[in-house]
């Protein structure tokens, strides 16, 4: 390819994002048609040794109500810089039905009473992705943390069928491909280094257990200190994606806290099913890492008619 084919190829794909963006609590919700500029990338690195660091999430501090935030040198700050209080209820305010919110209130209680035992069957060969709930469970006191899997079959709100797709840590967001591939993202430490990782788990026979996965550093491809959230989709030409997005935790009150990270940065990667991992063609980061264009990100959602 001639070298300025290449020159042009790095501009990215044009493509309509939601991303929700904390910003010192406050929650953003960005509706982007932007054609984002991306260098030459890979996301091949593979290390099966990383798990999830849920000490380091749990020290995380966040930013005190009524506290002056100070932010990142030279980065973004925002234009309120207090978080302010839900405005109380006045007589003159609109109010929910009362006899409707007594009702169904009662129904959930009398469900929740009649049947507050953990979901005990496992989920019945055949049932379709879309009906699973995935959810990550994990301890507080220890490293202990699994991918859980659920269903309300009887439609009450309440689970009913239960299966424990893998017992290898847990993880911060799960996302479910087209393909039945299940993708989980978290933050790591390894050797002292913040790690983002992402693991392509794989249930091959239908058991929704997982039989195989590949566990990538997105710290060394990406420069991504963590990852807190995850997306998946398929393009308009039936290519699987997922979206990931690093928090960029920082501690204003600390600016020597080791858990620091610089803004968040937001990546795309197309699977390759020839290889089954990633096009290395046609990843992309949307957000590069450190621009100070987020100041955290802590969820992202794909609006339907989402392009790539």
């Amino acid at each position: 390819m001639k070298k300025n084919e290449q020159a042009e190829n790095k501009r990215g794909v044009q493509m309509r994002v939601a991303r929700l963006a904390s910003n010192h609590g406050r929650t953003l919700l960005v509706l982007a048609g932007l054609v984002f500029f991306a260098g030459t990338v890979t996301a091949q690195t593979i290390d099966p040794e990383l798990r999830p660091d849920w000490q380091r999430a749990l020290a995380a501090q966040p930013d005190s109500i009524g506290n002056q935030v100070k932010g990142r040198a030279n980065g973004y700050t925002p234009l309120q810089a207090q978080r302010s209080e839900r405005p109380r209820e006045t007589s003159s305010a609109p109010r929910r039905d009362a006899s409707n919110a007594r009702t169904v209130g009662s129904a959930l209680s009398r469900a929740s009473n009649a049947l507050n035992t953990p979901a005990t069957s496992s989920i019945q060969p055949g049932t379709t992705l879309t009906q699973i709930l995935h959810t990550s469970q994990v301890s507080l006191t220890s490293s202990a943390g699994t991918n859980e899997e659920f269903v309300d079959r009887t439609g009450d709100l309440i689970a009913d069928e239960r299966t424990t797709f893998d017992s290898a840590g847990g993880s911060f967001d799960v996302a479910v491909g087209h393909s039945g591939a299940r993708y989980e993202v978290y933050s790591a430490t390894l050797n002292n280094v913040l790690v983002g990782v992402l693991v392509v788990a794989l249930d091959t026979n239908g058991d929704y257990r997982i039989d195989s996965s590949t566990t990538y550093n997105l710290r060394t491809d990406f420069d991504l200190r963590s990852a807190a959230a995850i997306v998946s989709g398929t393009s308009k030409a039936g290519r699987e994606f997922v979206i990931i997005s690093s928090s960029g935790y920082y501690n204003s009150a600390n600016p020597n806290d080791p858990n620091n990270e610089p803004s968040p940065g937001v990546i795309l990667l197309v699977r390759d099913p020839a290889t089954g991992g990633f096009d290395n063609s046609r990843t992309r980061q949307l957000v590069q890492v450190g621009d100070n264009k987020l100041y955290n990100a802590n969820a992202l959602a794909l609006l339907p008619n989402t392009i790539c």
